[in-house]
């Protein structure tokens, strides 16, 4: 088993949320890397990034940050948040992250073909979601028969997020 801790990116800055609020923000540093740097120093080995911004607008405004931290740490990274689109997708992975993470709407959305050139770079579970992956499989609820084809090819993780206590 992996653990991941978790740092939240909102303006260039760790930051967390107060039960989702953006109006209860703590800005705990506005050096992201440097806590990564800690979170590896204490045997971290992996490490999920969450740009806050990038879930409102569905851009990548955290993206600098985001490299400095996989630059500084050399950590197995994964990042969700407002990923909507390949081009997302594609500028995250080019970036040097080695996973992505979609919801199930945005997974829903992708083509064959898409789906086929990332699937073992992406993964998503949202913690109200009514369905979860299991054996190796991306569930999304009312799954068509195309995705049903290759949805056993995805390798088996579950990645499970809470945001009662702002945490991500």
């Amino acid at each position: 088993m992996h653990i991941f801790p978790a740092i939240d990116l909102y303006d260039g800055k760790a930051v967390r949320l107060f039960k989702g609020d953006y109006a209860k923000m703590t800005v705990y540093s506005d050096k992201p890397w440097e806590i990564a740097l800690d979170f590896k120093a204490q045997g971290a080995t992996h490490i999920h990034i969450v740009d806050l911004e990038g879930a409102k607008n569905g851009d990548t405004p955290n993206l600098e940050t985001v490299k400095k931290i996989i630059q500084t740490t050399d950590l197995f990274s994964e990042i969700g948040g407002g990923i909507r689109s390949m081009e997302v997708v594609d500028r995250y992975l080019t970036s040097g992250l080695d996973r992505v993470i979609l919801g199930y709407n945005q997974a829903e959305k992708l083509s064959r073909s898409q789906f086929a050139q990332i699937m073992n770079k992406l993964l998503g579970r949202d913690e109200n979601a009514s369905v979860i992956p299991a054996e190796g499989s991306y569930c999304i609820p009312d799954i068509s028969k195309e995705r049903s084809d290759y949805s056993h090819l995805m390798e088996a993780t579950v990645a499970h997020t809470h945001s009662d206590d702002g945490a991500a």
